[in-house]
């Protein structure tokens, strides 16, 4: 799979970007304010989805592309801390991915609108990337002769999992975003600003991929290793 062009329907995310607005917003509080304020972000959301449609780029590799800390695609090289956790036998296919819900932006609104659009957004994204994510599962499932489990991670992509945001340059060197509408501002944002890049890594075995208090890692030069040693160190000298 190179390059492929996948396209989310919104009758696949129409709910399960809701879900992500109401947590969003914070409307799941059973007062009737939240419920009548629910409604009315419903006008803009039907504003919005005129001009707007969920996309992706797709490329996917062996796991010859991964060593150490980086995943080498056709010489352009991803470095990301959280790799090293993953033992190269494990996987099964790595996907790289450009993911859009397209524009989120109301020219003429209240500042009110302008919030419940941008909420908006980002739930179509969120949105996006979990039937992906299922997507690229069924995909490794149905191109493997193995029984045994599989599993596709969360996302390593800028800002996630030790990766710099620098990265996402590489991903618009490495994948055809123009296929998808996405281009990459002079300022390392994309445009439609509602997008966003990153790999899933297919795994036959869960257990060894990075834990959730690796998301949100900020990395360091010392790399995981040194979050290892150091987590080790201070459960011994409790």
């Amino acid at each position: 799979m190179r390059n492929k062009v996948f396209i989310i329907e919104r009758n696949e995310t129409d709910k399960i970007a809701e879900d992500y607005f109401i947590k969003i917003c914070g409307f799941n509080r059973e007062m009737d304010k939240y419920k009548t304020m629910l409604q009315d972000s419903y006008s803009i959301r039907k504003k919005l989805l005129k001009k707007s449609s969920i996309k992706a780029i797709i490329s996917s590799f062996d796991n010859n592309v991964i060593s150490g800390n980086s995943i080498d695609i056709n010489g352009v090289r991803f470095k990301c801390n959280a790799f090293e956790q993953i033992h190269r036998e494990n996987i099964r296919r790595i996907y790289i991915y450009i993911l859009t819900a397209g524009f989120f932006e109301l020219k003429d609104g209240s500042m009110l609108e302008s919030v419940y659009a941008d909420a908006w957004g980002t739930a179509y994204v969120d949105a996006g990337r979990d039937i992906l994510r299922s997507v690229l599962s069924m995909d490794t499932y149905n191109k493997s002769n193995e029984n045994d489990e599989n599993f596709v991670s969360d996302s390593f992509g800028p800002g996630y999992y030790g990766m710099d945001v620098i990265e996402v340059r590489n991903f618009f060197k490495a994948l055809d975003s123009k296929k998808i509408g996405v281009k990459l501002k002079d300022s390392g944002l994309m445009e439609p600003v509602k997008s966003i890049a990153g790999f899933y890594i297919a795994v036959r075995d869960q257990n060894n991929l990075p834990g959730k208090d690796c998301r949100a890692c900020l990395s360091n030069e010392k790399g995981c290793c040194y979050c290892r040693a150091k987590n080790k160190l201070n459960v011994d000298s409790e």
